[in-house]
């Protein structure tokens, strides 16, 4: 008993940062977001919003300020939620860890059978980036309109040079190859691979235009060393998988609670999704704007699909459910609306689902 109150202690610090960090927001710096809107914010704070979101400055003239309240407050819950989340996963490790359970971490590892995990890596990392050298060049005639966003801004990283991107690229195709063929040096091969997806991915980003087209591999990439590394050294990575799998679904479950935040329950009703249908004016969104009765059936379907989704990582049933679910989420996106593809990067993710867990 001793053992696990030493362990849950170091805990406590990170469950009083959560508390700490609503509490300050509440009373502090969701006023500040008014101050940021009428230009009396503090020099450091215009700064720092200007790194993080540079296009407040911009989209204030078309919104009211309540519009930016309503998205911090978003940012909050979802800051909120992930560090609960972190906490509950932290816990149940350290609780794991002072039960003192007689097993060793190689049958730990038999868990799961992961032999594949690091080609399945490797394959959609290539399939990802196969075109990325094209888009920089492309990219290149523009260099006039480049906007450096977050982290290339903070350090001044000037927009690369045919050469540079050429060399970026077959330095980052070079380390997904690593991820499998690389033996024990896997780990640190993934490691490269996500800074440079980190920073090639931005630069594509630093055009006024953000894209979330490979958000959930880069949760993938970025969790893909600490599970490299563990199983080398034949240590338990099954949390891990854990929390990238639940690092995979909290973008369908962040956007089920946005819309719920923005809009109440409108998306209940087919007006919603009607407009939408009629903004992108694609021949088969257009039919399906016709039916009301089908415009609330879809918006009702997808908002409860958005917000269950996590139920994945918990229920083997769930996954019969909501994996072809969100194939045809995508696609139906893809045809309704022309945004994504037919085979889109979100749900070719999928497979970290479909671990074969042994008994």
């Amino acid at each position: 008993m001793e053992a696990r109150k030493t362990l849950n202690i170091s805990l406590y610090a990170p469950a009083v940062a959560v508390f700490a960090t609503a509490l300050a927001y509440l009373m502090a710096a969701r006023s500040w977001i008014t101050l940021l809107y009428v230009g009396k914010a503090s020099d450091t704070l215009t700064t720092c919003v200007g790194w993080i979101y540079p296009r407040f400055f911009t989209e204030k003239h078309r919104f009211p300020v309540d519009f930016f309240i309503q998205k911090a407050d978003q940012v909050m819950i979802r800051l909120v939620l992930v560090l609960c989340i972190g906490l509950y996963i932290g816990f149940r490790i350290n609780n794991k860890n002072a039960e003192k359970i007689d097993i060793t971490s190689k049958e730990k590892l038999q868990n799961y059978d992961l032999t594949w995990l690091p080609i399945y890596f490797t394959t959609l990392a290539l399939l990802f980036t196969w075109d990325w050298y094209l888009d920089l060049q492309a990219l290149y005639e523009a260099r006039a309109f480049y906007a450096p966003v977050f982290l290339l801004r903070i350090l001044h990283l000037p927009f690369p040079s045919r050469e540079a991107s050429f060399f970026c690229c077959m330095l980052l195709w070079i380390s997904a190859l690593g991820v499998t063929f690389g033996g024990r040096a896997r780990a640190y091969f993934a490691t490269l691979f996500f800074v440079l997806f980190l920073v090639l991915q931005g630069y594509q980003m630093s055009f006024y235009k953000i894209d979330h087209t490979f958000a959930l591999f880069t949760y993938w990439a970025a969790l893909m060393p600490v599970i490299l590394y563990l199983l080398d050294k034949k240590q338990d990575a099954s949390w891990y998988i854990v929390c990238l799998q639940i690092a995979l679904c909290l973008p369908y479950t962040f956007a089920g609670i946005e819309k719920i935040a923005i809009a109440g329950f409108a998306w209940l009703q087919p007006y919603t999704l009607q407009a939408y249908l009629h903004m992108h004016a694609q021949p088969w969104g257009l039919w399906l704007a016709k039916s009301d009765v089908l415009c609330t059936i879809l918006s009702i379907l997808m908002l409860g699909f958005e917000l269950f989704f996590i139920l994945v990582v918990r229920y083997h049933w769930a996954k019969f459910v909501f994996l072809p679910a969100g194939i045809l989420f995508h696609i139906s996106t893809y045809l309704l609306m022309g945004a994504g593809a037919w085979i889109h990067p979100w749900w070719l993710c999928y497979g970290i689902f479909l671990l074969n867990q042994r008994k």
